[in-house]
């Protein structure tokens, strides 16, 4: 058995930090950008939240989703896309079964396909597996 020291791993963090107003109301003001780089270091960044929200009307819809400790548990009842299905573990996807009858109604939209296995869809797969909450 091989045991691994991590007290000398060397670990570099990084940190972000959203600013509380968006990028225009520092940029005209000289204080706030000084106290900003002030606290900015190569591990430490600001950054404004507006890039959040920049160009709404050319982004697609997402699903809300909540981090359990043991999963990803989705929060939307209505099916977005199959791509976290495809990507992600089964087992760490928690979903409602109105989301999993979503989905599998519009069966017709999925076109992802299991790895090594061209003819079986992801969502299949997934469906089978994940968690059911709510």
């Amino acid at each position: 058995m091989n045991v691994v020291n991590y007290t000398r791993s060397s670990c570099s963090l990084k940190t972000t930090e959203l600013t509380s107003g968006p990028r225009a109301e520092y940029s005209a003001n000289q204080l706030r950008r000084a106290k900003i780089a002030a606290l900015e270091a190569a591990d430490f960044k600001i950054l404004t939240f507006d890039a959040l929200a920049e160009a709404l009307h050319a982004k697609g819809d997402l699903y809300v989703a909540a981090k359990r400790n043991e999963y990803i548990e989705i929060l939307s009842d209505a099916f977005v896309s199959e791509m976290m299905f495809a990507w992600m573990a089964p087992e760490q996807i928690a979903i409602s079964e109105v989301l999993k009858a979503d989905a599998l109604a519009k069966r017709g939209s999925w076109h992802r396909y299991k790895a090594f296995s061209p003819k079986t869809f992801a969502m299949d797969v997934a469906l089978q597996k994940v968690r059911i909450c709510r």
